[in-house]
């Protein structure tokens, strides 16, 4: 919740990715997935796709900080060029 306002003022006040994001942290701490839901990844693609995603990731009784580049995680966005 708290990085959807962020999010929404930056791209409202033309920021882009690189003046933004570097590196997402996720917080889940009912579920053992630690990555953005389908709906965040699109809004995010928009800022680009040169960050890191980093969470936790539960398994059974292990806990593991796990990360993956943005681009990796979601490799064939909708560009701006495909919806416009």
């Amino acid at each position: 919740a708290i990085a959807d306002g962020l999010l929404v003022r930056a791209e409202a006040g033309g920021i882009d990715q690189n003046q933004v994001l570097k590196l997402l942290a996720v917080f889940a701490p009912r579920g053992k997935d630690p990555w953005p839901c389908c709906n965040c990844r699109q809004f995010l693609s928009e800022f680009g796709t040169a960050f890191w995603v980093v969470g936790l990731e539960k398994r059974e009784s292990k806990e593991k900080v796990v990360g993956l580049c943005f681009a990796e995680l979601v490799p064939h966005l909708f560009s701006k060029e495909d919806v416009l």
